[in-house]
């Protein structure tokens, strides 16, 4: 939100800002460009538009889930996919994923799949153009559309011409992979040599040995939360268990249809091989990164997408689609129910919506405060207040390194947001703000958040801003 709001205040390339390696200009960024010249500057603008990605995503996912194995969507099979489509909505409200979440690049690398597709079927040049355009788009806004198509697509390629020879429809897609992953690294640089955002290092790093076990008990946690098990730790006769059970169900099915695709890649499909790959190297590389963990199941959003599509189209070459479809069918609704959303969802209430308050209605208008308050307060605000992130180390507070502008951390600013729940010597304590910066003139509680300080003096000249 406050990245379109600088686009629009004419800073199209974002000069003076820190990006993460998700810089969004192709991805999320035009979404909410659109979002504020229509709406305005508003909480609702990230509501409406993390909906309008998230019925994207799953109209594409329904569509190739139906179509899997180049057959025509009849009924009973829009059904099925629908059904499993029903997840969806679940990670959205159970995790509340409201905000830019790499998803308009999933969305993306999901068009890929469909124009590889095109290519496996027609050998059309359109097919080719198609994925190369949206893996070049998905890889400018966000690097993890590397990891997560064009490595996997990269490997199938290499594996079928050691294993066939050099065949024009994979050699096509490896030039459209080299292609598309060179062009949105030149744009990136063009972006930053002009002078516009500023990317940080290396973008990922493998993760420690002895961080790998945390890593997998993320990767078991993450995968059983984007499939919404909830019947651990549960009663083992209640209904909460029997609907867990039910969704365990979905997650046995993907797994299983990994597993017998792995088994079958050699004689798989083009389309249904680079599938398997994305899912397994979506987990290798969860397991493997040290920037995953239990609290990181987004990163794995892809493996329920995918797996989706490949669970579909194993579910229409079985037997039991065949010759007990009405059976099949009947599982499926029962699946469907125990996934049902609510059919209204009401915004919380929030620790930055009431600070927003608090800042609008004291005056106060620049300040600095943890980076997970900082932008949720800003927009709260619907931007009269600026709250800019920042962090402690060395017993002094620093500019946060991504997703910040630099234009933030100059002026006057008097006041500080102290997270009360904050373990992880990240941000300061009352006691630390004050020894930094004096005894405040006001001071504020926060109901279960932490204090808002406010002095009398510019506290500006006490952050680092390298």
């Amino acid at each position: 939100m406050v990245m379109a709001r600088s686009m629009l205040e004419g800073n199209w390339l974002l000069k003076g800002w820190t990006v993460a390696h998700q810089p969004l200009f192709t991805t999320e960024l035009p979404f909410y460009v659109a979002g504020i010249l229509v709406l305005g500057f508003s909480w609702k603008v990230i509501y409406l538009i993390t909906a309008l990605h998230w019925a994207m995503i799953a109209w594409i996912i329904i569509y190739m889930s139906a179509t899997a194995g180049n057959e025509r969507p009849t009924p009973s099979r829009m059904f099925v996919a629908t059904c499993l489509t029903f997840y969806l909505p679940g990670v959205l409200l159970a995790n509340e994923w409201i905000s830019a979440n790499h998803l308009v690049g999933f969305f993306y690398c999901l068009i890929c799949l469909l124009g590889i597709r095109n290519v496996a079927r027609t050998g059309r040049l359109s097919g080719y153009v198609v994925y190369a355009v949206f893996l070049t788009l998905a890889a400018i806004g966000d690097i993890f559309a590397v990891y997560l198509v064009a490595i996997p697509v990269a490997v199938v390629c290499a594996a079928r011409m050691v294993a066939y020879g050099l065949q024009r429809k994979t050699t096509g897609l490896l030039i459209a992979t080299a292609a598309a992953v060179a062009v949105s690294r030149l744009v990136v640089f063009l972006i930053t040599y002009l002078g516009g955002a500023q990317l940080p290092g290396p973008p990922s790093e493998f993760v420690d040995l002895a961080g790998l076990a945390n890593n997998i008990y993320g990767l078991v946690a993450s995968l059983l939360t984007l499939f919404g098990v909830s019947f651990l730790g549960r009663a083992t006769v209640s209904v909460w268990a029997a609907i867990g059970l039910m969704h365990f169900s979905g997650l046995c099915l993907v797994a299983f249809a990994v597993y017998a695709s792995l088994r079958g890649i050699g004689k798989a499909s083009l389309p249904t091989q680079i599938t398997v790959m994305i899912i397994v190297f979506n987990l290798l590389e969860f397991a493997l990164s040290a920037q995953s963990g239990p609290a990181a199941s987004k990163y794995l959003a892809p493996t329920l997408f995918f797996g989706i599509i490949l669970a579909s189209e194993m579910v229409f070459q079985s037997w039991l689609f065949r010759d007990r479809r009405r059976l099949v069918l009947g599982c499926f609704v029962v699946l469907a129910i125990s996934l049902l959303p609510r059919l209204s969802f009401v915004k919380p209430k929030s620790p930055a919506d009431e600070l927003g308050k608090l800042l609008i209605r004291t005056g106060l208008t620049h300040g600095y405060g943890p980076y997970w308050r900082a932008d949720n307060t800003t927009v709260s605000t619907a931007g009269q207040a600026l709250v800019a992130p920042v962090f402690l180390d060395g017993g002094k507070l620093h500019r946060y390194p991504v997703f910040s502008d630099e234009r933030w951390y100059s002026g006057y600013a008097n006041f500080l947001v102290i997270d009360a729940y904050d373990t992880s010597g990240l941000h300061p304590t009352r006691e630390q703000a004050v020894e930094m910066f004096g005894a405040p003139v006001t001071e504020y509680e926060l109901y279960k958040y932490g204090y808002l300080l406010v002095w009398d003096h510019n506290i500006t000249p006490y952050v680092n801003v390298p």
